[in-house]
């Protein structure tokens, strides 16, 4: 009989604790408020770009170049990934201009509080600027590649399906042309904003972006002294 009633209340004590459980995962799940989505968009739009020869760069035949360009957002939650392109006439010569890059941010402090989080990241950057004429003789075509680092501040804030991003990163890096011996330095700033709005379409959303740039290169060879300013603005499809 003592058997039958210890198993019986085992058996009570147990079914309570489960059912507990349960009623507590589902007003868990009711009453928890939602995490911020996954930032991942792709984008498309146009950048203004204002390519120019630094004052120490006084060649007659230095490129100078103020046109809008085709721009292509990527982001992937801590990577940014941009690309500008264009061809146009320069004195009569056709002349095609490519601008790339890549940050990768490792956030040191980030908040996981939906409604506003403080961002401060450190971030790997590379960048890559091409401006080159076909068939060019008089002119020596760029190729400045650059890798370096970064860090700044920024902040993430969510409200429903909405999710609203802000960072701008200064950088230094290590600069050569077309990996040659003429190499230096280049140094600057992206500031990226980002809007979403997450599944308008099943499972995919809207994303808008605003991309800013700044960067200035400096030579052992004064003729790749340039400075590039862009602003982009993307439209696309978050998912």
């Amino acid at each position: 009989m003592f058997k039958h009633v210890f198993f019986f209340a085992l058996f009570m004590i147990l079914a309570t604790t489960l059912q507990a459980q349960i009623i507590g995962e589902v007003s868990a799940d009711i009453d928890e408020p939602e995490r911020p989505l996954p930032l991942r968009s792709i984008e498309f739009g146009v950048s203004g770009t204002d390519f120019s020869p630094r004052h120490a760069n006084s060649l007659s035949e230095a490129f100078v170049i103020d046109r809008n360009s085709f721009a292509i957002n990527l982001y992937q939650e801590q990577l940014l990934f941009y690309f500008d392109y264009s061809r146009g006439k320069i004195s009569g010569e056709t002349t095609t201009f490519l601008n790339g890059g890549v940050r990768i941010d490792f956030p040191l402090f980030e908040t996981t509080n939906s409604a506003f989080s403080p961002i401060i990241p450190i971030s790997l950057v590379t960048d890559f600027i091409l401006v080159s004429v076909p068939d060019n003789v008089e002119k020596d075509n760029l190729s400045i590649s650059s890798i370096g680092i970064g860090g700044g501040a920024g902040f993430c804030s969510s409200f429903g399906k909405a999710t609203f991003l802000v960072k701008a990163v200064p950088f230094i890096a290590f600069a050569t042309q077309a990996f040659s011996a003429n190499s230096g330095s280049s140094k600057g700033f992206t500031i990226n904003t980002l809007f979403q709005f997450a599944r308008v379409f099943g499972d995919y959303g809207l994303a808008l972006s605003y991309r800013y740039k700044h960067i200035s290169t400096s030579f052992n060879n004064s003729r790749y002294d340039y400075l590039l300013k862009s602003h982009a603005l993307t439209l696309g499809v978050s998912f």
